[in-house]
């Protein structure tokens, strides 16, 4: 859930003074905590985390979570006369202030902030910085004298603080794929975790994110580059921020209260996931080839934006399951034939010509864009863009037939690109692929054309007609796939010379 951020009215049964700058200054701290902190899952409401680290002398609050804070005095069963809450280090103190009391005739909070809860727990609601430090709760029973136990509350923000190393290790991180850290210093769940970034030991490092009981995480800095599983592991979920080394704190918060901190030192490797690479005629529209690994971007999501699940699914074919994320789970759910990628770019396995069709990417409730995916086996099917003209040549019987590719001069044969050769009638949609050139090195894949000793591929990208014989005009078409670069596409027509004896050009 987002944080919910409201203004807090004045002392109960008090009067209110300098309500403007009171209400000011607290309308910018929600701002800064609602644009700094995004939380899920996004249940519409509140949820109260129980302080975490808890011991008899001290816990540990989330800046702008709603937190329960157990009394250490207060006994199960027993009958009171009232319990009251006190923000001070002493009792005695006159300066302590009273923050919260219960007794035969209500409850009387100094602020709507305060609470109780079960068990007379102090409910905090939207934790500030300044709500650090000493606290009392007094026990007055029935049948005996008054109790009271102090305990300290540190409230975490944005950043951790410099904290000893308990252990470490070291972990290479791939780029173009999604990858898990675990962490170093846990054998068992632990109750509360954190990731953060940065030296440490004698600096307090920036946090990542952190999970709570029941699978809450909140996301602090890099929004969803990051999400923490149920094993205190860390997610990457995009390396665009990742440094060429970096240092990944895991704090975790035991059960026992007790925290531990240890370090994973991460370093970016030169070495991608052998995948093939888009073939893309527009920012929203791919053509993978045939029995090949691909990703499609999604585009509705930006390195560093905040959001609580992700989803793909097929527009043309709904029922159809492609995948879903939860970044509060951190648990991918998706039919064996595709996978969740960097950036949440969607993985298909092994193209099929099942999987042409539009496929959307929807990042929470509201933000979703549409990509197409057009599958070249041994069709082809034109987008309709802008193409470059060739010159129109004629054919006769018995020759041989040389056909240049006109946007070939657009590109370096040394540069890496996918060639493919097709033909079709001069105003046909759908073109047989006759085969297709990478480069740079030159390697060739002939479709399984009948007939297929006709064409030849050059190592220039020309196309060589070897006798070739045909009933009508044909349009033959090339098409580039530069790397990181949209289609480029030409045609050269060729006219059929009126003799007896020409072949038909199987397609």
């Amino acid at each position: 859930m987002e944080i919910h951020c409201s203004p807090i009215s004045g002392h109960v049964g008090t009067p209110v003074v300098n309500t403007r700058k009171i209400l000011v200054r607290l309308m910018l701290f929600a701002l800064e905590i609602c644009t700094a902190q995004h939380t899920c899952p996004n249940n519409g409401g509140e949820n109260v985390e129980l302080a975490f680290g808890l011991s008899n002398t001290q816990a540990y609050l989330q800046q702008g979570f709603w937190h329960r804070i157990p009394c250490p005095t207060f006994r199960s069963g027993e009958k009171t006369d009232g319990v009251i809450w006190y923000r001070g280090s002493s009792i005695d103190d006159p300066s302590k202030v009273r923050l919260l009391s219960r007794s035969s005739t209500g409850d009387f909070p100094a602020s709507e902030r305060y609470a109780f809860l079960s068990g007379f727990s102090l409910l905090i609601k939207g934790v500030e910085e300044a709500d650090q430090g000493s606290y009392l709760c007094q026990v007055i029973p029935q049948e005996t004298g008054f109790r009271v136990r102090r305990i300290y509350l540190h409230v975490i923000g944005k950043m951790f603080p410099a904290s000893p190393n308990d252990t470490s290790s070291a972990q290479s991180l791939q780029r173009g794929t999604r990858q898990t850290l675990p962490c170093p210093c846990t054998s068992q769940t632990p109750d509360v975790v954190y990731w953060s970034t940065g030296e440490g030991v004698t600096t307090d490092t920036q946090i990542i994110a952190a999970r709570f009981p029941k699978g809450v995480t909140i996301q602090i800095q890099y929004g969803a580059d990051y999400s923490i599983g149920s094993d205190a592991s860390l997610t990457v979920n995009s390396l665009t921020d990742v440094q060429d080394t970096q240092r990944f704190w895991c704090h975790v918060f035991q059960q026992d209260g007790s925290p531990q901190n240890c370090f994973t030192d991460g370093s970016l490797s030169d070495e991608q996931q052998p995948t093939d690479d888009p073939l893309k005629a527009s920012e929203g529209l791919f053509y993978p080839a045939k029995d090949t690994q691909q990703i499609l971007p999604c585009l509705s999501w930006t390195p560093g934006d905040t959001v609580c699940e992700v989803e793909w699914s097929k527009v043309d074919n709904p029922g159809r399951q492609v995948l879903s994320y939860s970044l509060s789970t951190d648990v991918v759910d998706s039919s064996p034939e595709f996978d969740l990628a960097s950036d949440f770019g969607l993985v298909i396995q092994s193209v099929g010509d099942d999987h042409a069709g539009v496929y959307r990417c929807a990042v929470g409730n509201y933000s979703y864009k549409d990509v197409e995916v057009r599958v070249i086996g041994n069709y082809f099917l034109l987008d309709g863009g802008i193409a470059v003209e060739g010159r129109t040549c004629t054919l006769q019987p018995g020759k041989n037939l040389t056909l240049q590719c006109p946007s070939a001069s657009s590109i370096s044969m040394t540069s890496k690109a996918h060639l493919y050769w097709s033909f079709a009638a001069p105003d046909a949609r759908i073109t047989t692929v006759i085969g297709t050139l990478n480069l740079p090195d030159g390697s060739m894949e002939m479709s399984d054309l009948r007939d297929n000793d006709c064409f030849q591929i050059t190592l220039e990208g020309s196309l060589l007609l070897n006798n070739c014989s045909q009933d009508g005009d044909v349009r033959f078409w090339c098409h580039i796939f530069p790397e990181k670069a949209y289609l480029l596409r030409s045609f050269v027509d060729v006219e059929l010379e009126t003799l007896n004896g020409n072949y038909i050009l199987h397609r």
